[in-house]
């Protein structure tokens, strides 16, 4: 029988740490194929390889939250709120230029960043199985649009 301590750390936020999980790499497969990149497996790790959206090299590529996951947890998993980039792009520019980043992704998002902005500010607590679910349904549409 498990311990207090042990049964909370196995939930967090309200859901199981494997389908928290699952929803983590749907999220991640969602952004990426939306972005046009192509899934590389090395055994059991799974990368991503594309154009970053910042410098357009071709490199594997890291999924970048436009809106913070600490200051808006609910938007964690919402693809619309993530963008492709590759490492150098996403730590030593993202991370490290902000305000350059989010005059960036203004441009590049044009009038669907205010769309964005006041959806991630004003959500509430979303149904993770329901996110998971709808975020399923949309990899097996894109790739089953790669296939035809």
């Amino acid at each position: 029988k498990a311990s207090g301590v042990r049964r909370r750390a196995l939930r967090r936020n309200g859901i199981k740490l494997n389908a928290r999980e699952r929803l983590r790499q749907a999220h991640t497969e969602v952004v990426m194929l939306r972005h046009g990149a192509y899934e590389v497996r090395e055994g059991q790790k799974v990368m991503w390889y594309g154009k970053c959206a910042r410098c357009l090299h071709e490199k594997f590529l890291q999924t970048s939250h436009i809106y913070p996951v600490g200051r808006y947890p609910a938007s964690r998993f919402d693809p619309d709120n993530a963008v492709a980039l590759c490492s150098t792009c996403h730590i030593f520019w993202w991370h490290k230029h902000p305000l350059d980043a989010a005059d960036w992704i203004r441009a590049r998002l044009g009038a669907f960043y205010e769309t964005l902005s006041t959806r991630v500010r004003g959500a509430a607590k979303p149904d993770y199985m329901l996110h998971l679910l709808a975020l399923e349904r949309e990899i097996q549409e894109r790739r089953k649009g790669t296939r035809a």
